[in-house]
């Protein structure tokens, strides 16, 4: 008798624990989304700089050359 209040009680909570599974997957993947796309905006933030810094860089030959 113990055993089968057991295994339904069991039974009964697998969807709410396979329901809170997905719930944590669905935050970690939206998480690391979320950090993907920060290090791509950080990558080309710095990409931008160091171009700019080459343009002023070459600019500045160019007058000095001038």
């Amino acid at each position: 008798m113990l055993y089968h209040l057991i295994v339904i009680d069991f039974i009964s909570k697998k969807p709410l624990l396979s329901r809170l599974l997905q719930q944590k997957t669905r935050k970690t993947e939206s998480a690391s989304k979320h950090f993907l796309r920060l290090e791509k905006n950080q990558f080309h933030q710095l990409k931008g700089e160091a171009v700019t810094r080459r343009r002023k860089a070459s600019s500045k030959v160019l007058e000095m050359q001038s």
